[in-house]
């Protein structure tokens, strides 16, 4: 059995040169100790780079180290990234971490079903990583704007499954626009408000007819009918 497992190690990690791992670990953590974890069972060869994961974001290179983390599936820290030439295709915990896990996981590299788990990934990434460019202060405005049209792109597209584009209309872009608006907003309306306002309630409006009879679309039309509301009160004020 060991011969077959050492065999089984030669043939599968005989890519281990093309490979470049990321070991993924809190801001402070002792990274000679669990760097040593992952050299321990890493093929020969095999390059494997630490990367701190903030827990806040204080700069724009911190939500882009996020956003990668994201897209490799990070849910967990410390874990072990493993990738190669066409993207990550694994991630390990480094906790109870053996020779044998990652070679069980080295398997996936050869998954027919990898593409689409990376742009499933990269869904998510991406969402927060607009939602996050949008709300951040130190974000300048033209990326803003380059964020929330790619919310709206992601929210229209086609290619993506409705409930997930009501999501991302409800819970991504409409308090996006809204919190443009607020920013936007100064004691009284300009023409710049006013457009952010609109392209709210047609967020809200989008979420709700891909599918009024959902839980999303019931929720994005009782906000759309609050909105409502406070813009009547808001004229009798006036």
């Amino acid at each position: 059995m060991r011969f077959l497992f050492v065999l089984l190690c030669t043939i599968v990690c005989s890519s281990g040169a093309e490979e470049s791992w990321i070991l993924y670990h809190a801001p402070g953590a002792d990274v000679e100790a669990i760097l040593q974890i992952a050299v321990n069972v890493a093929p020969p060869d095999t390059k494997i780079t630490p990367q701190d994961l903030p827990d806040t974001c204080q700069t724009a290179d911190d939500l882009k180290v996020q956003h990668a983390a994201l897209s490799a599936g990070v849910r967990t820290i410390p874990c072990l990234v493993l990738q190669d030439a066409q993207g990550c295709y694994a991630t390990l915990p480094l906790h109870g971490l053996s020779a044998q896990g990652v070679l069980a996981a080295r398997q996936h590299a050869n998954d027919p079903q990898r593409g689409q788990l990376a742009t499933r990934r990269l869904l998510i990434a991406d969402l927060y990583y607009d939602t996050a460019r949008i709300h951040l202060p130190f974000i300048p405005a033209r990326e803003k704007t380059h964020a929330i049209e790619h919310l709206r792109l992601l929210a229209e597209s086609q290619n993506i499954p409705v409930g997930i584009r009501q999501f991302i209309a409800l819970r991504c872009l409409y308090p996006s626009f809204m919190c443009l608006y607020a920013a936007e907003y100064n004691k009284a309306h300009s023409a710049v408000s006013e457009h952010l306002f609109m392209q709210a309630i047609a967020a809200l409006e989008l979420a709700r007819d891909l599918d009024d009879s959902s839980r999303l679309g019931r929720l994005a039309y009782d906000e759309r009918e609050k909105l409502r509301a406070a813009r009547l009160q808001a004229k009798k004020l006036d």
